[in-house]
């Protein structure tokens, strides 16, 4: 995380990354961050909380995420106006309540002079969120990948690819089932996946991606859209996809040599919305 000090009405950033998880039990310890975040401008004090944004989804006082998580961090916060500026899409399994839960307290940090360190926020945020991998990749940057038998935390090298975030117009009821029936990997399988990624190795990419079949990930209600954007990547020179976090986002996959991928990609779609993001390597930052 980089951060700088906070003068007496000096205004200040926070931005925090979204962040990629695979939604199995295994894959919930492998987070990436990626470049779309959100980001908090702390502008002058008021008389009660304002957040002025454009998402439809989101509250404008007190009830917003990142507020109420700041006031559970350091009570009788002095409120101020805040302007919530975001290229991550609300509730789509990228790591959004993760990003407002990391912004959140480092929002109170920085209004409450807390001077929390690094582990500190962590450990607060698992309060809130609870995997360690997800949080480590939105504060650190990058891939991390945590064991939760050893409780190690370890981060990944990622070569450059590129991640295209593809979301529906419409959403299924449940795009994600609410548990798995079946485990078609295991840690050795993982092991193979972020090597493979650190190498941007395009023969395993080619071969092995999703690492699980999709008809398991997604709901039988979602599978035929999924499906098909699956095809449409391979066929516009892409790995494939796979399912973030709990949906119903994928994340697609493709070689950097594949210049037209995104191109041919969009017109190949008739539907839904294409988000070019990469890995983001610096964290969270406040500026």
């Amino acid at each position: 995380m980089s951060t700088r000090s906070r003068k007496e009405d000096d205004l200040m950033r926070i931005h925090v990354p979204g962040v990629i998880t695979s939604r199995s039990p295994l894959g919930q310890n492998l987070a990436t961050a990626i470049t779309a975040g959100l980001n908090i401008d702390i502008e002058e004090e008021a008389l009660d909380w304002q957040i002025d944004h454009h998402e439809a989804k989101l509250s404008h006082d007190e009830s917003n995420m990142i507020v109420s998580v700041a006031d559970s961090v350091a009570p009788g916060l002095l409120p101020h106006r805040l302007v919530l500026t975001t290229d991550l899409p609300v509730g789509v399994g990228l790591g959004g309540s993760n990003a407002a839960t990391l912004a959140g307290i480092m929002l109170a940090d920085q209004l409450a002079d807390l001077h929390l360190s690094e582990t500190q926020i962590i450990e607060t945020a698992l309060g809130y969120e609870p995997f360690p991998a997800a949080l480590h990749a939105a504060l650190h940057g990058g891939m991390q990948t945590y064991d939760p038998r050893t409780e190690r935390l370890e981060r990944q090298a990622v070569q450059a690819l590129q991640w295209v975030i593809y979301t529906p117009d419409q959403f299924v009821e449940a795009s994600v089932p609410s548990h798995y029936t079946e485990q078609n990997v295991n840690a050795a399988d993982y092991a193979r996946f972020t090597k493979a990624l650190a190498k941007a190795d395009d023969n395993y990419l080619r071969n092995h991606l999703p690492l699980e079949p999709l008809r398991t990930q997604v709901t039988p209600e979602y599978f035929p859209q999924a499906e098909m954007v699956n095809r449409a990547v391979i066929q516009c020179g892409g790995y494939g996809c796979f399912v973030a976090g709990n949906g119903p986002a994928l994340v697609c996959l493709a070689p950097i040599r594949s210049t037209r991928f995104v191109e041919l990609l969009k017109h190949s779609l008739s539907a839904g919305q294409l988000l070019v993001t990469d890995v983001d390597t610096t964290g969270a930052t406040i500026s």
